[in-house]
């Protein structure tokens, strides 16, 4: 297992060095975050660049998925009218419930637009790698152990004072 991965019981009370979960610098802030399968919100510490830095990716796919809604709802009104005059896209899917219809043309364009969105943003994403970051400790999913759970940390030397103040091996 590689050294930045910590396994922990699901659910259980963790405590998180007082240190940016990123950089190592002093925490003035705290990321609140809700892993699956954990009833508290986790309150996980960060510097204030490093807490900027995670708010704004965070924001960016937020309104990201936002545009993609309204798109996919777009497509849902325009496969609606489609049904309507019987004519267009809309008469390829064959879906004959007006409401089902509407579903389709929602998800379609939802994913569409999403995807097209995501993929047109990416130069810019790279041009702003310096002012956006992922969270710093992320939950690993794995259905083979439903009680304890794998936390993958940016930084094995935050993973290690976190072993320390949780008292893992």
């Amino acid at each position: 297992m590689p050294t930045n991965r910590v396994k922990v019981r699901t659910g259980g009370v963790l405590i998180w060095p007082h240190v940016c979960v990123m950089c190592l610098g002093p925490a003035t802030q705290e990321l609140r975050t809700v892993f699956e399968g954990w009833d508290q919100v986790l309150l996980i510490p960060h510097c204030d660049s490093c807490y900027s830095k995670v708010k704004r990716l965070q924001d960016w796919k937020d309104g990201l998925f936002m545009i993609a809604i309204l798109f996919g709802a777009l497509g849902a009104i325009l496969g609606v009218i489609g049904i309507g005059v019987r004519e267009g896209w809309a008469e390829l899917l064959h879906v004959g419930n007006t409401l089902m219809m509407a579903v389709a043309a929602l998800l379609i364009f939802f994913g569409l637009s999403y995807a097209l969105l995501w993929l047109l943003l990416l130069p810019l994403r790279l041009i702003l790698h310096s002012k956006l970051a992922r969270p710093g400790a992320k939950r690993i999913k794995k259905k083979s152990d439903a009680v304890n759970s794998l936390l993958q940390f940016s930084r094995e030397s935050y993973a290690d004072l976190f072993r320390q103040a949780n008292g893992l091996a």
